[in-house]
């Protein structure tokens, strides 16, 4: 993992890193819904309505004080959150997700000690499917395109 790693929650002032990470190819290639680059009016609309929003828990993952990557969780329902990730590569394969995710989880167990997180991977994302696995997730339901994970916060490794 990279020294002085930390994980500290997003604001209006990320806007431009967060546009430049959605737009990445490697991270257009990742996602189910967004395939194509998202307009910076259209993504600055939609920070500020998640910022506001009791759903959406959106984080930004620091090395050294510079911003190295993202995670978010969006509530889907009932007690369900889905997972959202982008880690620089830079720092990809440093154990900067796995920090991400378990302190973001830590994090939402306060707020909501009986969450499931849930992530839904493309069949080709490889680096994710072995991340949620080292992480304790479960395989809920496998598709030709993409499955979906799941692991109650409690039992993330």
């Amino acid at each position: 993992m990279p020294p002085s790693i930390s994980l500290r929650p997003a604001t209006m002032d990320d806007a431009g890193i967060l546009l430049d990470w959605v737009n990445q190819p490697d991270s257009l290639a990742h996602k189910l819904k967004t395939t194509k680059p998202i307009e910076a009016d259209q993504h600055s609309a939609w920070l500020a309505g998640a910022l506001e929003s009791e759903a959406c828990l959106l984080w930004i993952l620091e090395a050294e004080g510079r911003p190295v990557g993202q995670v978010r969780f969006q509530k889907t329902d009932g007690s369900r959150w889905n997972i959202d990730i982008y880690i620089d590569a830079a720092c990809r394969g440093s154990g900067a997700a796995q920090y991400a995710i378990r302190t973001a989880a830590g994090l939402l167990a306060l707020r909501e000690p009986s969450a499931i997180l849930q992530a839904d991977v493309k069949a080709v994302n490889q680096a994710s499917l072995k991340l949620f696995d080292r992480l304790g997730f479960t395989m809920e339901q496998a598709g030709p395109d993409y499955s979906t994970f799941f692991v109650r916060i409690g039992d993330i490794k």
